[in-house]
């Protein structure tokens, strides 16, 4: 047996030295590419943290800044096409869901899924990011529309439409200039010439009707949204909203008071915020970034007598009927969201990034940097007792995303363009909707053949 322990002794030697090794784990290095029209300053930061957490020392998270989300989308629209892009971008909820096909969705994960967002953040969070059950982006924050008034005006901020309409009329100061006014209860009923006219009109919309196209999408609906009162009255509810609407700058209106007109805005670019910093008007409407702009207005202004931004103060948007029921408060969501494009050179380091960046930290340091209320149940308490912001986070619990099947900017231009001329009554408020519901219904079928065409016709197939 001895002369056969050498060879033994080699066989094994030769076993082992050709036995595979694991490699060492592959550290990312190179560029990984953001894109954003805000914040570039939090997203820079995150981006050396999650380096640095990672041990990747080579990687470097580059930032580009969009002016506005606009730009930003269509920019990644043209550069898909030609097969570049970056790794990740921020935009709107509705504009991935949109667009669900250009997107990267997370791969099976047990740490983040579905019953995760369900469990742990607010529904319109993640009302538009899971498609076909697929992960399409993480939640950043939920923006919405807000009253913010001049508390040296107005003390108690209205909860209902009909409140706002008797306390606005009460503020407001007629007289005989050319403006009618010498002070404006709010600035509501145009949507020329104020900020968030368009947003405001689509909101009291949204309160009454609540679906503006059918459950498969296919046809627009709004205009023939009825319903029947307990007293058996039979109302139009996109009608009514518009006509509520248009009625605080229509001095022919028996429906509430003309307090507005194509005279009371500043010539200024940013018109009726300018009149509320020069104290001409005691409620605007706007976002989060607009409480900061009009701060930064009073802050740079050198006239006279200006607001102070002391008196700068937010409340939820009205609402129509009662508020006790949770569930019956509604406004529109804009949901602030990362998402990873098939332009991305490396999906699976981009969703590392996404996933870095929900957590708790990372949500909070979003959160002191852009005041943009935190999607996760749990942030949101703490976020309520801003003393100016507050009220943000306390309706987003009520904000849901308005997922269109049209592009929004579509669909917010044709409603200006329709809503422009009711007031100036070339149309009526009952036949400018139907239009509109007609035009947007033609083009969502339009869409459809033309999809029909195209993936009908027979592939050309080269002869060999």
């Amino acid at each position: 047996m001895k002369k056969f322990v050498p060879v033994l002794f080699l066989s094994l030697v030769f076993l082992l030295g050709c036995t595979e090794k694991t490699p060492p784990p592959v550290v990312p290095s190179g560029t990984l590419e953001l894109w954003t029209a805000e914040s570039p300053n939090f997203f820079e930061a995150l981006g050396r943290e999650f380096t640095s957490t990672i041990k990747a020392d080579d990687l470097n998270v580059r930032v580009t800044t969009f002016e506005t989300q606009e730009e930003l989308q269509e920019t990644l629209i043209d550069t898909l096409a030609d097969g570049n892009g970056p790794d990740v971008i921020v935009a709107d909820t509705d504009f991935i869901f949109q667009n669900s096909n250009k997107f990267v969705p997370l791969g099976s994960d047990e740490t983040l899924n579905a019953e995760y967002f369900s469990k742990n953040f607010l529904p319109a969070s993640f009302e538009g990011l899971v498609f076909n059950s697929a992960i399409l982006g993480v939640p950043l924050g939920i923006d919405s529309l807000a009253l913010i008034f001049n508390d040296g005006n107005l003390q108690t901020p209205p909860v209902t439409w009909e409140e706002f309409r008797t306390v606005t009329k009460e503020i407001s100061q007629p007289d005989n200039s050319l403006q009618r006014f010498s002070h404006s209860g709010a600035a509501i009923g145009r949507v020329d010439n104020i900020t968030r006219g368009t947003e405001i009109l689509e909101n009291i919309l949204f309160q009454l009707v609540k679906d503006f196209f059918s459950e498969d999408r296919s046809e627009a609906v709004f205009a023939q949204n009825q319903g029947v009162t307990s007293e058996g009255v039979r109302h139009n509810f996109a009608s009514e909203a518009l006509r509520f609407f248009t009625s605080f700058a229509d001095p022919t209106s028996s429906i509430s008071p003309a307090i507005w007109n194509e005279f009371l805005a500043s010539s200024a670019e940013n018109k009726d915020y300018q009149a509320f910093v020069e104290g001409k008007v005691s409620v605007v409407f706007g976002r989060v970034g607009d409480v900061k702009k009009i701060v930064d207005l009073i802050e740079k202004s050198t006239l006279a007598n200006m607001l102070s931004s002391a008196h700068v103060r937010v409340a939820p948007l009205p609402q129509f009927g009662t508020t006790d029921i949770p569930a019956q408060k509604r406004v529109i969501a804009r949901v602030i969201a990362l998402a990873v494009p098939h332009s991305s050179k490396d999906p699976s380091l981009a969703w590392q990034f996404l996933k870095f960046a929900l957590r708790p930290d990372s949500l909070r340091g979003f959160y002191q940097v852009s005041k943009i209320p935190s999607p996760k149940s749990d942030l949101l308490l703490e976020q309520e007792a801003d003393p100016v912001f507050g009220s943000f986070a306390s309706q987003a619990p009520f904000a849901h995303p308005l997922l269109l099947p049209l592009d929004h900017s579509y669909f917010q231009k044709n409603l200006e363009e329709m809503t422009s001329q009711v007031i100036s009554h070339m149309i009526s408020p009952e036949d400018g909707l139907a239009r509109l519901e007609k035009n947007f219904t033609q083009k969502l079928k339009r869409k459809t053949e033309l999809k029909k065409e195209i993936f009908s016709k027979p592939q050309n197939k080269n002869a060999h």
